[in-house]
C-alpha cells in the first residue's frame, strides 16, 4: 500500500516517555461497526497525565437495541518502548504489521447504560456484564498524517495519524456472542494532551462498499475561530487531500442534531455526505486529561463529547462510521 506521507512504520509503536513535557501523553483509538448485526466496538488507549506509564482503558460497545456496554480500567503497559502496542490488562492493541495489520483485544467488565442516561449525568456504579472481543483491522487506506504544521497549535496532541480499514473477528458481550465483519478507523497521537484550550470540535469518517471513504476534522480554539481544518478522500486504495466545507456541530448531550451532512470541496467539486446517527454515548473532558463516561455541568467551560455510530451516503452509495462532537457545556441547549 502507498504511504505518501512517508510515515515510519516504527510511529506505530508507543514511544519514549520525555521526562521533560509537561502533560506528554500518547493516545491510541480503534472504532469499527458490524452493520449486519447492528454492533459496534470504540476502545481507547491513552497515558495518564498523572503517571504516563500508566494507560486509562475506555471501551464502549454499541447494541442492537442503542443500549451501551462500558467500561473503564486503568493499569501499566510494557515497561519498554516500541513494543508491539499497548496495553494495560483488560484491552490490548497489538502492531502485527505496521501500518497494515492490528489484533484488538478484551476481557473486562462493562456497565449497561444509554445515551439518554448518559446525557442526563455521570454514570454510576451498579451492576456489571462481561465483556470479551478481539478482531482483526486491515488497512484499507495510507496511514493519514496531520502534519507538524497543522498540529503545532493544538493542545490535544502534536503529532496525530488515521487509517481506515476492514475488520473480522469475535464479540461476546454479557450471554450474547456475534461473529463479527466491517469496517472502522483508528488513529494514533502523541504530544503534550490538555482539553482546555479548545471550544469545540467535530471529526466524521465512513467507509463505503467501494472501498471509498472519507474523513474529516475540524477544531475550534476557545475565541471559536477554525484552528484546524483537514479531510481526506479515499478511493482504490489512494488518498487524496481535500478541504471540509460544513461540518457538524453539537446543541444538545443528546446527540442533536441526529440527522447532519458534511460538505466537503474536492478539488473545485462538491461532496455531500448526509449522516444520520444510529446510536450514541456522551462524554465529559475533565481537564486536563480525562475522560468520564456521562456530562458533569459543574463548569461551564467544560467540554463533553458525543460519539456516534453512523449512516452515511454519499452519492447513492451507503455506509458506516462515526460522528464525533465535542462542545463547551456553556454552549449547549439544554444544560
Amino acid at each position: 500500500m502507498d504511504n505518501p506521507y512517508d510515515v515510519d512504520p516504527v510511529e506505530d509503536y508507543t514511544h519514549a516517555i520525555p521526562g521533560d513535557v509537561e502533560l506528554w501523553s500518547e493516545n491510541y483509538f480503534f472504532q469499527c461497526y458490524d452493520p449486519r448485526q447492528e454492533v459496534g466496538i470504540w476502545t481507547h488507549l491513552g497515558r495518564t497525565p498523572h503517571d504516563p506509564t500508566m494507560w486509562r482503558a475506555l471501551i464502549t460497545v454499541f447494541l442492537p437495541d442503542r443500549s451501551l456496554l462500558v467500561s473503564k480500567t486503568y493499569g501499566r503497559g510494557p515497561a519498554v518502548p516500541g513494543e508491539s502496542g499497548p496495553s494495560n490488562g483488560t484491552l490490548s492493541f497489538r502492531c502485527d504489521d505496521p501500518l497494515l495489520t492490528w489484533t484488538i483485544a478484551a476481557d473486562a467488565m462493562s456497565r449497561p447504560t444509554t445515551l439518554g442516561s448518559l446525557a442526563a449525568g455521570l454514570l454510576a456504579d451498579g451492576e456489571v456484564v462481561p465483556v470479551e472481543f478481539e478482531y482483526r483491522f486491515e488497512a484499507m487506506t495510507p496511514m493519514w498524517d496531520l502534519g507538524a504544521a497543522d498540529m503545532s497549535g493544538q493542545s490535544w496532541a502534536l503529532t496525530h495519524y488515521e487509517q481506515a480499514g476492514r475488520i473480522a473477528g469475535r464479540l461476546r458481550a454479557g450471554e450474547r456472542t456475534w461473529q463479527i465483519t466491517g469496517t472502522g478507523m483508528r488513529d494514533h497521537s502523541h504530544g503534550p494532551r490538555n482539553f482546555a484550550h479548545f471550544r469545540r470540535g467535530s471529526w466524521v469518517h465512513a467507509e463505503f462498499p467501494s472501498g471509498r471513504v472519507f474523513a474529516a476534522l475540524r477544531m475550534w480554539t476557545n475565541d471559536d475561530n477554525v484552528a484546524l481544518n483537514r479531510a481526506f478522500i479515499s478511493e482504490d486504495g489512494k488518498l487524496r487531500e481535500v478541504t471540509p466545507i460544513e461540518m457538524p456541530t453539537l446543541e444538545t448531550p443528546h446527540s442533536d442534531p441526529r440527522s447532519i451532512s458534511v460538505r466537503i470541496d474536492d478539488g473545485g467539486r462538491e461532496a455531500v455526505i448526509e449522516v444520520e446517527v444510529i446510536n450514541a454515548k456522551t462524554m465529559t473532558l475533565a481537564e486536563p486529561n480525562e475522560i468520564l463516561f456521562g456530562v458533569d455541568r459543574i463548569d461551564p467551560r467544560i467540554k463533553i463529547i458525543n460519539e456516534a455510530i453512523v449512516r452515511c451516503r454519499w452519492d447513492g452509495e451507503e455506509g458506516y462510521g462515526l460522528c464525533e462532537r465535542s462542545r463547551r457545556v456553556e454552549d449547549l441547549s439544554g444544560s
